[in-house]
């Protein structure tokens, strides 16, 4: 079979819509009532659904590990975790960026938080 016969083979045995150019995909969409505005807001939508579960499934992971760590480690109670959480919350929201606040906890604390090696998750400067 020639390359020609075998690409016209391939295409037939794509469905209808996957053979359509984009503008003949576009005027279908149109037809059915569908535009690229609805489309642009779906995929808007789901790309901002997205985001939201998982940085909801990141932060309680991560909250709640400091909570149990504050507990263990130091002796928090049901107050001062409580205070301590939502002091925490605080910063998370109102910090413009994680690079803001990787940099103030560098600045105040000395702290160079390290994510690339799970092992040294902070580096502590000389001196200190």
């Amino acid at each position: 079979m020639s390359n020609r016969a075998s690409r016209r083979s391939d295409k037939k045995k794509l469905s209808r819509y996957q053979r359509m150019t984009p503008e003949q995909k576009e005027k279908a969409m149109a037809k059915n009532g569908i535009t690229q505005k609805d489309l642009d807001d779906a995929y808007n939508r789901g790309y901002n659904d997205a985001v939201d579960i998982t940085t909801s499934f990141c932060l309680k992971d991560a909250y709640a590990g400091f909570l149990l760590a504050a507990h263990e480690e130091f002796g928090f109670g049901h107050a001062r975790c409580k205070r301590l959480l939502h002091a925490a919350d605080r910063k998370v929201v109102y910090s413009l960026s994680s690079e803001e606040a990787i940099n103030e906890v560098f600045k105040k604390l000395g702290l160079s938080i390290n994510f690339y090696d799970p092992s040294r998750i902070t580096d502590i400067l000389e001196g200190d």
